[in-house]
């Protein structure tokens, strides 16, 4: 997937607030950049957060790797719930628009509760931007925007949720075993992401977690069914 930039995005932004056989995929060349959508800070609209166990510094220091699956699958239903909320009180929301993906950029060390992440709504009503609304984890803070397609993600497929069976936090653990945690230590990785969405093969839905290393000319990815947690070309 596309490496995440941390900058501001360039162009309009209108803003009111277990089983299978490893396959991944390793490149010697450059992947190309992407924008990052907009970040949520401790500035935007907040609820509380649906994680309670925190280090006495505030941030919780459990490790996605040893994170119970169940509990965070509800976690992230939650917060899919709070992403939801927030666009459906925008008034451009409209029964047109659809959840499309979720985007989620993670640290190397690989701490709970440390990410951002970016839900996506598209509408057939318009075919040039995304409906955004980007969640921190740490604060339940959020932040919505209108971001053109072609300047974030590209043409996305409306997901249906009831393939989507297990958390980023379990894909991630899968993808750890199955040449993540080699690629990590053979490599200075920089950020890991997280994409839920339809792509290739038969667009399904897959979390697709791609590695990143320091000067981004290698990578890895690897592809995971959202249902059946099956790794795929």
């Amino acid at each position: 997937m596309k490496t995440r930039i941390v900058a501001i995005i360039i162009g309009l932004i209108i803003i009111l607030s277990g089983g299978g056989a490893a396959y991944v995929i390793l490149k010697q060349n450059n992947k190309p950049s992407a924008p990052k959508a907009p970040i949520a800070s401790s500035s935007s609209s907040s609820t509380s957060s649906p994680s309670s166990s925190t280090s006495p510094s505030g941030s919780n220091s459990a490790s996605i790797l040893s994170a119970d699956p169940t509990v965070q699958f509800t976690t992230e239903q939650q917060r899919y719930q709070i992403a939801l909320a927030k666009a459906e009180s925008w008034s451009i929301w409209n029964n047109s628009y659809q959840f499309s993906g979720l985007f989620i950029t993670l640290n190397p060390d690989l701490l709970l509760d440390q990410a951002n992440e970016v839900y996506v709504f598209d509408s057939p009503n318009d075919s040039s931007n995304h409906l955004t609304v980007s969640l921190s984890e740490s604060t339940n803070a959020t932040l919505r925007a209108l971001i053109p397609i072609t300047d974030y993600q590209g043409l996305l497929l409306p997901i249906n949720r009831q393939y989507w069976a297990i958390s980023y936090a379990e894909a991630v653990q899968i993808a750890n075993k199955n040449g993540g945690a080699s690629f990590m230590k053979s490599n200075k990785v920089t950020t890991i992401d997280a994409d839920l969405m339809r792509t290739n093969p038969n667009d399904y839905l897959y979390w697709v977690i791609t590695y990143h290393t320091a000067d981004a000319s290698t990578y890895l990815t690897v592809k995971i069914d959202a249902q059946t947690k099956t790794i795929v070309q």
